[in-house]
Order: C-alpha cells, then structure tokens, then sequence
C-alpha cells in the first residue's frame, strides 16, 4: 500500500539543506526524502486552518467544544420547557408559583454556561417579566423598605431622594431647568446621579416647581367656523425637489370640516396662481351652496394681496381676512395640513421632480379628504363633515362598539385566575 504523507513534510525537505535531519522522527526513508529535495512539491489546495500553529489549533478546539457546550445546554432548555408546558411562554400566562420557580431554576442552570440573554431569548421570554419573577421571590426583613436593596444595589438612597426633593422644590433654583440643575448639583458633588433619574424621581413622586404662571398664555383654540364655506384658509408651501428647484403646493381648506377643497403644485407661486384656486375652489363649493361668501384667510404674502384676488373681492365672490393682522387668529389650520401632507406622505418618498410632488399630492389628499377619519370629529372624515353626511346615529354607534369592546376585555381577563388569586 503506498504511503501517504503530509504535503507540508515535502516543503520542509525541499527547503532544507539537510532533509533527512528534519523528518528523521517522521519515518519517512532516506530515498523518498532525497526524492524530495530534487522535485519541486506541487501546489496543494488544503484548508487554511491546517496551516496554522498548535497553539491556535489548542484554542480553535476549546472555542468550538464551547459552542457545543453552550448550544448543548440552550437546546436541553428549550426541549425542557417545550416538554413541560408544550408552548413557547413569550405570549402565555404561568399563574402557578411552582411552574416559575422551576422555569427559573432551568434559566439559572442554562445562563452559567451561555449567560442570562441568551437563555431567556431561547424560550423568548423577556429580560422584565424574568426580573420581575426574581423579584418576587426574594424576601426582606428590612421594614423600611418594599424590595430587598440588594437587587436593586444602584437605587437612590433615602438621603440622597430627600437632597434631591429639597433641590427641586428649592425656590433659588426655579429658573433652572431639571436637566441643567441635575448637571449644576452633579458638578458640585451634592448628587451624583444622571439628569434621566432626577427626571423619573420627580414624575415618580409628583415633586412641583416653585413656578407660577402670570404671563397670559396663548390661545389654544382658533376661529371656528359654524357651518361649511364659512371660512377658508389659504396658504403655500415649498418642497425641495432632487433635481433641483423647488415645487410649490397650495391649497384652500375649509374651517369648519378641515376638507381640502382645491390644491395645485407648480413651479412658482403668484397671484394669478392663487386666483385661479380660489375660482376653482368657489366652483366646487357652489354646486352644494350656490349662495356663499367665504371669509377667506391667508397669511401677508405677494401671491395672496395683489390685483387679481382683489378683484374676486370687488365682484363679491368673497372677503379677505389677513391672518394675525387683521384678527389675532393664525393660518394654522392650514399649516398643520401641510406638515400632515410632508411627513406623512412627500418626505417618505425621493422627490425627483414636480410631477412626483404633484402625483403624491393628488393621492394624499383624496385619501385625506375621503377615507381618514379626522380627529377633530370623532371618527368623522372631513368629506362627510363638509357634504352633510356625517350623523349623531353614527357617533353613537361607533361608541356603542367602544362599550362592547371594553366588556370584552374586562371578561376576559376576569376569567384568568391562579391557584393563590384572592379577587
């Protein structure tokens, strides 16, 4: 039988001056090493980790019998709790104490040889409903506190919450905000701790600021309008495009049912411009009230008070109100219709030029107007609240869904119980 030997034995005698010397423990005869410092060894195609040292080959060994032993136990795990419960617990109640101590005493195992993460993403339990388990069973006969400290070493103490108090609700610093007060204090080694924890200690506990408001604050609640085509907002907007330019979307909202009645996107904004919308918004408006007279506002700007929508004005097709000046009221109908219209819908997708502004406009706002629902009118889209079709009929019978809804919900989980429930 021919003797096979190891392609690396043939580079060390061709390379040697001496070849028998070198592979002398290898048993390789005389002949065949004189053989091998003549021919020159052929190239061999062998995996790399072969041309590596001992040492390496030692920690490669130690590395995967590792793995082994890890994937080993993860997997005894996993066939250990499939075995005993015949489900995954990530969406399932365990109300038994035994059953969590012994899903316990499985992750304790487990997590010495893998760590505590990887045990518990196996049986896809969560890192707090684990915590909160351990918790649970630990007891403490300190009367002073609610939970051992000790499992929860890096809380506050109780000097250092009642430090804390006396700074927040100190009335030398009520014009620091909290975050640059827990920095002021961290700086004077007072209260070492982060501004994220002076923040949750003061929602926790319900701490007030020595701060009392006297300055009049804004008014929350703009003009209203009573019935449709009463009021109007008018407005533009721009949009940077990716080619270059700028595409500019405006359009006419209706106050009272916040439907977008016209809108246009082109390259400029100018007066013509806002009087071709107004006369296609007044066309679309009188096929439901041929008798309007919208009070329409819009914001001081060249494209909305020029010679073209004055002339709207003296043929009394409708008034002209200019927003913050004329009344203390803003455009902001119409600028939260924007800001609606941008990061729901053209911020999400690459705007190359004015006909993908001007093809997301026309969809967004068709969906807008016809199908989402407005939060203002609960539950009501602004079509149905400009044409009349919204009713109290159908309010109340989106709340009598709500009512069942919940009775569902409470019976449901008044039927989960435990062995130790007392309710």
């Amino acid at each position: 039988m021919k003797t096979l030997y190891d392609h690396r034995l043939k580079e060390l005698a061709f390379a040697s001056t001496d070849p028998y010397q070198l592979i002398k423990g290898f048993g390789v005869p005389v002949s065949t090493a004189a053989a091998w410092t003549k021919n020159k060894p052929r190239k061999v195609v062998t995996f790399e980790n072969l041309d590596v040292s001992k040492t390496e080959l030692i920690k490669d060994i130690n590395k995967l019998q590792l793995e082994c032993k890890q994937l080993t136990a993860l997997l005894e795990l996993y066939k250990s709790i499939n075995d005993i419960f015949g489900f995954s617990i990530k969406w399932q109640r365990l109300p038994s104490a035994a059953d969590k101590e012994l899903v316990l005493k499985m992750i304790k195992k487990t997590a010495s040889i893998t760590g505590l993460k990887k045990s518990l993403a196996t049986i896809s339990l969560s890192s707090s409903r684990y915590h909160s388990w351990v918790k649970r069973d630990l007891s403490c006969n300190l009367n002073d506190y609610k939970t051992c400290p000790k499992f929860n070493p890096m809380k506050l103490t109780a000097a250092e919450l009642t430090k804390m108090k006396d700074f927040v609700t100190s009335a030398d610093y009520a014009h620091y905000p909290l975050t640059t007060l827990a920095k002021k204090i961290k700086r004077s080694g007072q209260l070492i701790c982060s501004p994220s924890t002076w923040s949750r200690m003061v929602k926790r506990h319900g701490w007030k600021r020595p701060r009392r408001r006297v300055y009049p604050t804004k008014p929350k609640i703009g003009v209203r309008a009573n019935a449709p085509n009463e009021i109007w907002h008018v407005d533009v907007t721009e949009v940077n495009l990716l080619e270059g330019g700028k595409a500019y979307v405006q359009s006419v909202v209706d106050n009272y049912s916040r439907y977008t009645i016209a809108w246009k996107v082109s390259e400029h904004k100018t007066g013509c411009q806002t009087k071709d919308l107004l006369l296609e918004a007044l066309e679309k408006a009188s096929n439901s009230n041929p008798k309007i007279l919208p009070e329409v506002f819009v914001d001081g700007g060249s494209e909305n008070f020029n010679q073209f929508v004055s002339k709207l004005v003296n043929l009394g097709k409708l008034t002209l109100t200019n927003a913050q000046i004329d009344v203390k009221f803003s455009n902001s109908i119409i600028e939260a219709n924007f800001r609606s219209l941008k990061y729901n819908c053209l911020y999400n997708v690459p705007l190359q030029n004015i006909n993908t502004v001007r093809q997301l406009t026309d969809f967004y706002y068709s969906e807008q107007n016809s199908k989402m629902p407005h939060s203002a009118f609960k539950g009501a889209t602004p079509e149905e609240m400009y044409r009349g079709l919204w009713s109290e009929e159908i309010a109340a019978e989106l709340k009598e869904k709500s009512r069942a809804a919940i009775k569902n919900r409470i019976s449901f989980h008044q039927s989960l119980n435990c062995n130790k429930c007392l309710s």
